[in-house]
């Protein structure tokens, strides 16, 4: 009884710290312990006859067959392909024979770099805390990550783990070949798919496979992998595995899906978010031939309310959803509703001075960076500028509009869709049709395009909650182009004031201050009902995170709310702060009579990947000696960028003039990138060439607008993209390098707009400081 008395009469508080230790112990000697395998996960893999799955990660047929599981989706950016020739390198096995299958869903196929980089502490590096950092974050990740495609991370990810599979796979090979001649495994090597012996000759891994059970497969535990050296695939530009079907037709795509007896949908959007639905006239939809019932539906996952029309096809569809009435009720004019956080009007001059005053008060303003004293500094400075920036918001506007196929069961659902994160829609789907997560299942189909926006549940959740309403009939929504520029969760807009002085030729002081909306807050909120933990850097990336050596530095963003739904879009915040910082950067050299690329060396490490890609991007743009010049004799003058995104080092010149009718023509685009060791030039290329488009397309003329609450823009008459007969020539020069891959899909959009606008200001004499520049 005297003991649980005293223990009864401790202070709360001791009681407490007592438990707080206690669980601060477990915590930290579960953290130390190493993170779980990737090579073996739950969902068991479908094999085909004669086929073995050695782990995880690849299948091998007795024909010779090997098949990557690839766990990332396929959107235009080759990642199949990077994927497989990381696993088909550790393998030795032949190329040829090579080919991927979309993988399951599974705590194995999960994105650990996404998690590593939404951390509030340091998980990169070397030491005993940043190796806590990663077991935990990797922890954390087969906890509750998720199966995402997007950031640029699935080859940085995936570099260990898809190597030391095929790796594992290949030491399996090795052990079979080395039982069946009695001989020690050291004393065979591999190639080109088999296995061979000085003594007894070689034997292929398909006939290896014929000639064993899974069960009989030997236990394969740490695997030595490859030095760089040793590379036969890795870094030779092969051809795309999906690059046939995708020329000849034979991909398929959400909207490709096809089975006898199957029903089509096409929506009617209310025409702003807040707006919901009073009262239907359907009368005349319903009377149309082949129209088999209307599905009214609420906002889902930050959706506008809709209304979906079933028909036998997708014309007679979207004919009676054209021919429906509905009686959207919405606030009063400009108002965005009595309980949205922003009172703010949704209409274009509202929102750009809600901007605004954000960065003139900045009473919530969160300050990242804070080195030195930048005011101090500035308010003595001889030579400063001060500069006010403005870029606006923007669709994703990739080729396929959005879509999604599904099937109702009753107690299951299936769904074709090309989806970023195929097991969040998956709960979010069993969640909404009241079904096991195992219920559902997604089959993964090629994206055309998605730049972020095939993140969102929206189109998802709407295509089963139609199928609901026709069991057993597979049913095929798809957006018009009209849906997709209207009902899209926008780049943010942001304004910016920068101030910045130089003395003695150098960058003596800078303080930015920006007011922008949260993508990465809202879109996790809506996927997975909370935010990340700490602020939001994604708003201040591209100017708090470069490597310039700036004594005085103050970087500071409000995180604004807004009536406009934002999400992620290509580069997130790099595509804007890379434009003011980079525009920033050359008003300073121009300032002091400097030579702008020259002004940036001297800011810069010798030693470092900027200082290396800026020399490169010099020498191969011909960079100091001038411009060839243009047949109709127009002036052509250079603008230089740089940016550090996704882990890798970009510079890119761009060559312009104007035409007769004062309008920008760009000749030329020169880009130098360091993107770690580069998995397959070819898809680097490409992948620099598309955002190279992509950004100047932005750049030039693309903006969302607002009125009344409504989007303004509907389709590329008033959403304008680069033209074939507009597109420059790109050049691109890759950095040789062994390091880690690092990101490589979006890192060509942040640096083209800045150096575009500054080869503009050499012409006109007149710096941009707000986007688009045709269209402002």
């Amino acid at each position: 009884m005297r003991e649980h008395a005293s223990i009864i009469h401790m202070k709360r508080r001791t009681v407490l710290l007592a438990g707080l230790g206690g669980v601060g112990a477990l915590v930290v000697g579960w953290a130390l312990l190493p993170a779980p395998s990737r090579m073996h996960g739950k969902a068991t893999l479908p094999l085909k006859d004669g086929e073995l799955a050695f782990n995880g990660w690849v299948k091998i047929g007795s024909d010779g067959a090997v098949t990557v599981i690839v766990p990332r989706c396929e959107m235009g950016q080759g990642v199949h392909t990077g994927l497989a020739m990381m696993l088909a390198e550790e393998l030795d096995c032949d190329w040829r024979q090579v080919c991927v299958e979309q993988s399951p869903i599974d705590p194995i196929y999960r994105n650990f770099f996404v998690t590593n980089s939404m951390m509030p502490f340091a998980t990169e590096g070397d030491g005993t805390l940043r190796r806590i950092g990663r077991n935990v974050s990797s922890k954390a990740t087969g906890l509750m990550g998720m199966m995402v495609t997007g950031g640029s991370t699935s080859i940085p990810d995936l570099w260990q783990t898809m190597r030391q599979a095929g790796a594992a796979a290949r030491a399996a090979l090795v052990a079979l070949a080395a039982r069946e001649w009695a001989v020690p495994a050291a004393e065979c090597s591999t190639a080109d798919g088999r296995v061979t012996h000085a003594r007894y000759g070689a034997i292929d891994y398909g006939a290896l496979v014929a000639n064993t059970d899974t069960d009989a497969l030997p236990e394969i535990g740490d695997v030595k992998l490859k030095d760089p050296t040793q590379f036969k695939i890795i870094g030779q530009p092969l051809a795309r595995l999906d690059g046939l079907a995708k020329v000849t037709g034979v991909a398929q795509y959400a909207c490709d899906i096809r089975e006898p007896d199957m029903l089509f949908a096409a929506l009617m959007h209310a025409p702003r978010r807040d707006a919901v639905l009073g009262g239907l006239d359907s009368k005349a939809a319903l009377s149309m031939p082949g129209v088999r019932g209307v599905v009214k539906m609420p906002s889902l996952a930050g959706s506008a309310a809709a209304v979906g029309v079933v028909a036998d096809s997708t014309w007679r569809a979207r004919r009676a959803a054209a021919a429906l009435v509905p009686d959207w009720q919405s606030p009063p004019a400009g108002e965005f509703g009595a309980d949205s956080e922003s009172a703010v009007p949704c209409d274009a001059e509202s929102l750009s001075a809600a901007l605004w005053s954000s960065v003139r008060e900045g009473h919530d303003s969160q300050t990242f960076i804070d080195r030195g004293n930048a005011e101090k500094v500035l308010a003595a400075a001889t030579t400063r500028i001060s500069a006010d920036y403005e870029l606006p918001w923007l669709a994703h506007a990739a080729m396929e509009p959005m879509s999604c196929c599904a099937k109702f069961y009753g107690q299951r659902a299936v769904l074709h869709v090309g989806h970023q994160s195929p097991d969040v829609a998956r709960k979010a789907v069993a969640q909404l049709l009241g079904l096991d997560e195992e219920a559902v299942e997604i089959r993964s189909v090629a994206l055309g395009g998605a730049f972020g926006r095939r993140t969102e549940l929206d189109v998802v959740l709407q295509a089963a909650s139609i199928a609901r309403e026709y069991p057993g009939k597979l049913v095929q929504l798809q957006w018009t182009r009209e849906d997709d520029t209207r009902n899209d969760f926008y780049r943010p807009a942001v304004a910016s004031r920068v101030e910045a002085a130089v003395a003695d030729g150098r960058i003596v002081a800078l303080h930015a201050r920006s007011a922008v909306q949260s993508a990465t807050v809202d879109l996790t909120t809506r996927l997975l009902g909370f935010a990340p933990p700490g602020p939001d850097k994604s708003t201040v990336e591209g100017i708090s995170d470069q490597p310039y050596r700036i004594p005085n530095l103050r970087i500071e963003n409000e995180t604004v709310k807004l009536p406009v739904s934002v999400g992620v879009w290509r580069s997130v915040g790099y595509s804007f702060q890379s434009f003011i910082m980079e525009s920033v950067i050359d008003e300073l050299a121009q300032a002091v009579g400097a030579d702008p690329l020259a002004f940036r060396l001297a800011h810069l490490d010798p030693g470092s990947r900027e200082h290396t890609v800026l020399n490169l991007v010099a020498q191969r743009s011909g960079w100091g000696s001038p411009p060839a010049t243009r047949n109709d004799g127009a002036t052509v003058a250079r603008g230089v960028a740089l940016c550090t995104s996704f882990g890798s080092a970009v510079a890119q010149v761009v060559e312009a003039s104007m035409s007769a009718a004062g309008e920008p023509q760009i000749h030329r685009v020169v880009v130098a990138v360091d993107v770690g060791t580069p998995i397959n030039p070819s898809l680097i290329r490409q992948q620099i060439e598309g955002s190279v488009i992509f950004g100047l397309s932005a750049a030039l003329r693309s903006k969302i607008s607002f009125e009344g609450g409504s989007v303004r823009e509907s389709n590329f008459d008033n959403y304008p993209l680069m033209r074939f007969i507009e597109t420059p020539k790109i050049e691109v020069h890759i950095v040789p390098s062994r390091a880690t891959p690092t990101g490589v899909g979006e890192i060509g959009v942040p640096p083209v707009a800045p150096a575009l606008a500054n080869a503009l200001a050499v012409l006109t004499g007149k710096r941009f400081r707000k986007l688009p520049i045709l269209n402002s």
